[in-house]
């Protein structure tokens, strides 16, 4: 299993290893800080596995995003946002309302559910596309809600603020799991949502 994930992480880095968004991934669901957890760092030709003592665990939910240059900017499990230095983010806490999140303190048990994205057009701006669901289950259950918070990384000494939180991007019943794509002219992103037991997929276009 280590060694799948280890070949998806590369693959996934390969492709965007020029930005360095992806150069950092963040494992470990160990619930406390005395807990140790683990960091893949990647370059252009190998990784590198490192172990940490680190406040956030991962359950299911895992997203974290570093700059261009690879320095980790944030991470989220599904119940906070943490910064760069792995605290609780200004106004980060309190995402994915309502649903299971307030039973999952240390992080959501469920897979793909949220993406961090730079914004299209300011390089201090970031989205979280995020959701829950209406109660965990390996088949049932799925999200009612999908949200994005934005975050500005001129607040807190460049730490960052969640600036606008649980925005509700689309409501209906959901299959868990968040699809991200860039769109064709290098700068926008493609989300896709496939909508409960049907063949309906959504789509949303984040631009400028």
């Amino acid at each position: 299993m280590r060694k799948l994930m280890i070949i998806c992480c590369i693959l996934a880095y390969g492709i965007a290893h020029g930005q360095g968004y992806n150069h950092q991934w963040l494992l470990g669901s160990y619930n406390f800080l005395q807990d140790p957890k683990g960091r893949l760092l990647f370059d252009q030709n190998s990784y590198s596995l490192m172990n940490e003592y680190r406040k956030m665990p991962f359950k299911g939910t895992q997203g974290n995003i570093s700059d261009r240059n690879g320095n980790l900017l944030m991470s989220s499990n599904g119940y906070w946002i943490a910064n760069a230095i792995n605290d609780t983010m200004m106004n980060g806490s309190g995402i994915n309302p309502g649903g299971i999140t307030s039973n999952w303190p240390y992080g959501l048990p469920l897979e793909q559910n949220n993406v961090f994205l730079p914004s299209p057009n300011d390089s201090n701006k970031f989205i979280l596309i995020h959701h829950s669901a209406t109660e965990f289950s390996p088949t049932f259950f799925p999200a009612l809600n999908l949200y994005y918070s934005l975050i500005d990384l001129t607040y807190d000494s460049g730490l960052g603020s969640v600036v606008s939180k649980n925005n509700i991007a689309l409501q209906d019943t959901l299959n868990w799991g968040i699809g991200a794509c860039r769109h064709a002219n290098g700068k926008d992103w493609w989300i896709t949502m496939i909508k409960d037991s049907s063949s309906i997929i959504y789509t949303i276009l984040i631009d400028s």
